[in-house]
């Protein structure tokens, strides 16, 4: 090969020696290309990565909001049920037979206004928990019962505890999705540019 080369016309050699030149400069920018096209693969792979963490992030917080609406919307229909509830309760030695579901609805259903349902409480059975059908049945009742020698009536959410119930209440901002968040805050920020 050596001689061949010596054989060669300084024209010829210098063509050869360009063309390897040219193979090897083609050679490298093939590999700068590949490179290149591996950082922006692993570019675009940790790019998708990040958008699939940020709605994974999205859905998270919305269904975190969508549960915490939903416990207030119980918090709500309990205390309403709450409201509409008394405990009664009765002297087994005042009274030879113990009153029945029944006959506790019944009772009370002719002094005070319809009730919902009865259940018998407690271990002894003594006690009922009643459920009214209106709120305004609640307050008669223990009325009525605050004096009497057999039975006495007792409200099951107080005043202080209704109050408690709903001063600790979800605000709007707590339940919102990211649009609606990003709506306020550009409305907010309008707002203070005024």
């Amino acid at each position: 090969d050596q001689m061949r080369t010596n054989n060669m016309s300084q024209l010829r050699r210098q063509k050869k020696e360009e063309l390897k030149q040219k193979e090897e400069e083609a050679l490298r920018k093939e590999e700068e290309r590949r490179n290149k096209s591996k950082k922006n693969d692993r570019i675009k792979e940790h790019n998708k990565r990040k958008r699939e963490e940020y709605a994974d992030k999205v859905i998270s917080r919305e269904q975190q909001n969508r549960r915490k609406a939903a416990r207030k919307e119980q918090k709500k229909i309990d205390l309403e049920r709450k409201k509409r509830q008394i405990r009664l309760k009765w002297s087994r030695k005042r009274i030879t037979q113990s009153p029945s579901q029944d006959s506790i609805a019944k009772m009370l259903s002719t002094k005070f206004g319809s009730v919902v349902s009865v259940e018998l409480i407690g271990s002894k059975g003594n006690a009922a928990l009643v459920t009214f059908e209106s709120s305004r049945s609640c307050q008669p009742c223990i009325e009525y019962y605050a004096k009497h020698d057999t039975m006495r009536a007792n409200a099951i959410i107080t005043a202080e505890e209704e109050e408690v119930v709903t001063s600790s209440s979800i605000s709007q901002r707590d339940v919102e999705n990211l649009t609606d968040q990003r709506r306020r805050q550009a409305a907010e920020r309008e707002q203070l540019m005024k």
